[in-house]
């Protein structure tokens, strides 16, 4: 029986004591609900400039809460009173996946350990530091671990690392493979320059999402934007600028900065943003709803907006550049 439709649901969903299914409908989205036969679906969780969306619902015993974590990435643990319609934050940094065992616990992963920390579930107050119950626990990577347990405290899981630690290599035609020596962290989204002289990437560290510039001359990394959440570097085609998104919670803003960095990073756009492309000597800034081209023009000092374009309103799909 179908009850709902949804566009992705990899982060999470649970059924309540009341029947009702909570549910993320899919990235940058609150939690929503459907009552078991379908027939009323409801917001269930607001979302504001703090938070991106809520992932990972849990709903308490007896419907005293729901458990939601919200990124980026997956930095508290979140509670919503079933007579409130405030999200109440639990003194937990960097947590995932987020469960109350009936011993009393709330279970959670945090960089690929399983943790527990006692918790009043009728003050609804975290009652002690975490401990840790296991090490190295598998991870994918939207931050889902691989564990559950059953209502008499069996615990089930899958010993492993998270699945977005890695780390460079060269690959060529035929198969073989030169590792760059970098070492193993959660890498992200990578961009080589157009002279093959650097890579930037990014790292992720807890709350944090940095960039970095790998000289493939001296070895040296040098971390290129300031602390935040930053993604998606991209060269301008001389190699000498990064332009990337930045921000907190809701706000992504489009920011350009030389490697060299002689200027501080300068806002091209302002607002949520999910992807940055190349296409000659434009860059396509994709939010889910528009597509727009931004052209910048190198002056003697930063980069600046010379021409902006709306190509296409409403629901644009991923584009594909040739």
């Amino acid at each position: 029986i179908a009850l709902t439709e949804v566009s992705n649901i990899n982060q999470g969903l649970t059924w309540g004591t009341d029947g009702w299914i909570y549910f993320n409908p899919n990235e940058f989205q609150p939690v929503w609900r459907v009552s078991p036969d379908g027939t009323a679906k409801e917001q269930f969780t607001g979302i504001n400039e703090e938070s991106v969306f809520h992932a990972w619902p849990e709903i308490l015993p007896e419907n005293k809460g729901l458990l939601v974590c919200i990124p980026p990435w997956w930095t508290e643990v979140h509670i919503k009173n079933g007579t409130s319609d405030r999200l109440t934050k639990l003194p937990i940094k960097g947590t995932s996946f987020a469960r109350y065992a009936s011993t009393g616990h709330l279970v959670f992963a945090l960089k690929g350990r399983l943790m527990a920390a006692p918790f009043d579930l009728d003050e609804l107050e975290v009652g002690g530091p975490p401990v840790v119950m296991f090490e190295n626990l598998r991870t994918e990577w939207n931050g889902g671990p691989q564990y559950s347990f059953s209502s008499n405290g069996t615990l089930v899981l899958i010993p492993g690392e998270h699945q977005s630690m890695s780390t460079f290599a060269w690959l060529d035609r035929k198969g073989n493979k030169e590792y760059l020596g970098l070492p193993r962290r959660e890498y992200g989204t990578f961009r080589l320059s157009p002279d093959d002289r650097y890579l930037a990437f990014t790292v992720t560290d807890g709350p944090q999402q940095r960039i970095f510039v790998h000289d493939f001359d001296t070895g040296v990394d040098a971390q290129l934007a300031s602390d935040g959440f930053k993604n998606c570097p991209i060269w301008s085609p001389d190699g000498k600028v990064l332009v990337y998104t930045g921000g907190t919670g809701t706000v992504r803003d489009i920011l350009a900065q030389p490697i060299d960095m002689s200027w501080e990073p300068i806002k091209l756009t302002e607002g949520f943003f999910t992807g940055i492309f190349l296409a000659n000597d434009h860059f396509l800034i994709w939010d889910f709803d528009d597509l727009t081209a931004v052209r910048l023009e190198n002056m003697e000092g930063p980069y600046k907006v010379n021409q902006t374009e709306t190509l296409k309103e409403g629901n644009f799909a991923l584009p594909a550049l040739s």
